[in-house]
């Protein structure tokens, strides 16, 4: 008597196809669709009386962003949007090596404790996300305001001012960049350590040849989650900067808020997400560089 074989399916990406449907649908409504309408808007012309779009397709935001016309009707090269996305970029990379430079030895730190001061670690380094990104912002205002802990310190006044974006960010996404790396030295084998030692080998030679490459899925996790919402940040610089410095996430605000500019906005939006697309994509292949 035969026995029927069941044919084997290849799971879906969260599981089986059943189990995975709802997570598509989550994911296609709340991520995919705003992408969608946020495209087709960069597309489109400039609504009547500068509110909203109007069904004309035009390049004319992308030609906004890109070039500019004097009074006489000659283009040139527009360099302003580009400093500005130069200047964000700029501040999310420093961000992202600063949180990497702190992160990395932490994380390591912690992943070295016993179990159960793990775990009061990690909920420490946790405690941030228990309040508002909101409420964490203000308190940064009072701190780093005239009359606050760091003037009584004898340091100036740094609020509004691009320290003060830096700052906040760092202390945003630090634990985006400590948490990746830590699930990744949770699984360092001791072993390996103890016998690199053994053999005479110093600890940054451990640290550089032996430890980064164990934790080094991690590490690019952490720069991809923090370099990419540090690209487009909006609440730090926003109340602790004064928006006196314009980043790409400040711009896009102007230009859907006060700007009335629907078009450009989802222009500079659709380039944002471009970015982050090349960037998620080049650390993939990293990721499978050094699988292989």
């Amino acid at each position: 008597m035969r026995i029927p074989v069941r044919s084997k399916r290849e799971p879906g990406i969260y599981g089986p196809n059943a189990v995975s449907f709802p997570a598509y649908v989550t994911g296609f409504f709340l991520v995919g669709m705003p992408l969608v309408v946020i495209t087709i808007f960069s597309f489109l012309s400039r609504g009547d009386f500068g509110s909203g779009v109007i069904r004309k397709f035009t390049l004319e935001a992308y030609r906004t962003v890109f070039f500019e016309t004097d009074l006489m009707g000659n283009s040139s090269f527009n360099f302003t949007y580009l400093h500005i996305i130069g200047r964000s970029v700029l501040l999310a990379f420093t961000v992202t090596l600063i949180c990497l430079i702190v992160g990395i030895p932490t994380a390591i730190w912690i992943a070295l404790q016993k179990k159960s001061t793990q775990r009061v670690l990690i909920a420490l380094v946790t405690i941030p996300f228990w309040v508002n990104v909101l409420a964490r912002t203000y308190a940064w205002m009072l701190l780093l305001s005239e009359g606050g802990l760091f003037d009584k310190l004898g340091s100036p006044v740094l609020l509004y001012t691009s320290w003060a974006t830096f700052i906040g960010l760092t202390y945003a996404f630090l634990p985006f960049m400590v948490l990746p790396i830590y699930a990744s030295a949770e699984k360092l084998d001791r072993s390996i350590l103890e016998a690199a030692f053994d053999l005479g080998a110093s600890g940054w030679r451990v640290l550089i040849r032996i430890v980064i490459p164990m934790i080094r899925f991690g590490i690019f996790a952490g720069i991809a989650i923090v370099f990419i919402p540090a690209l487009g940040a909006y609440v730090q610089p926003a109340l602790l900067g004064g928006n006196k410095v314009m980043l790409i996430g400040s711009l896009i605000n102007d230009q859907f808020g006060e700007s009335r500019n629907w078009p450009v906005g989802s222009a500079l939006a659709v380039l944002l997400l471009a970015m982050t697309g090349l960037i998620l994509l080049s650390t993939r292949r990293r990721k499978l560089e050094f699988a292989s």
